[in-house]
């Protein structure tokens, strides 16, 4: 039996929800950092 026998060819709803979540979390954490950056390297005189 072959590890392709075992998993399905094609993604799965969680799989979707899962990378959708990550992309939000990316795109959210990204944002912050963009707004957070300048204000912290300003207070350090970087």
């Amino acid at each position: 039996m072959s590890i392709h026998q075992l998993r399905p060819p094609f993604a799965t709803k969680d799989d979707v929800s899962d990378a959708k979540y990550q992309i939000v979390v990316w795109v959210v954490a990204t944002f912050i950092l963009s707004q957070v950056l300048p204000i912290v390297l300003k207070k350090f005189g970087l």
